[in-house]
């Protein structure tokens, strides 16, 4: 579920400002996503400080993996970017909203999914050995 919350948000991005940013797009992509994630942690480590002890909120508690769709707005490497390709700022502020859209989305389907249940389990189809010697 994780990873289609992700690709989801890779898809947004893709369409948001892969044409802008060309065909390197996805090391983009990466770039901004680490940047956010970041920015979710720096937010959520004050928030935790200012709550002193408040564990009921959940926020706090939300997946690490994807970003905080407040912080998903507005990244300043990313808006450098997309200025120098050619963007206007309204366009640029465009895109930052297309990009929290889609991390909310992505973090309600995660949210919802995880309090359903439902979890797919990995089915190995050919054992292996990690580390083997080179024999079968």
């Amino acid at each position: 579920s994780r990873h289609r919350a992700v690709s989801s948000i890779a898809s947004m991005f893709e369409s948001a400002c892969g044409k802008t940013l060309g065909g390197r797009w996805w090391s983009h992509f990466e770039n901004w996503l680490y940047s956010v994630r970041a920015s979710s942690a720096a937010a959520k480590a004050l928030e935790q400080r200012s709550q002193k002890g408040n564990s009921n909120d959940e926020s706090l508690t939300l997946d690490p993996v994807l970003p905080d769709a407040e912080c998903a707005k507005k990244d300043a490497a990313l808006a450098k970017k997309l200025e120098a390709a050619g963007l206007t700022k309204y366009e640029i502020v465009g895109v930052g909203l297309e990009l929290s859209k889609a991390v909310g989305k992505a973090r309600a389907m995660l949210t919802k999914e995880h309090s359903a249940g439902k979890r797919k389990f990995v089915k190995m189809s050919a054992p292996f050995e990690v580390g083997g010697n080179g024999e079968p």
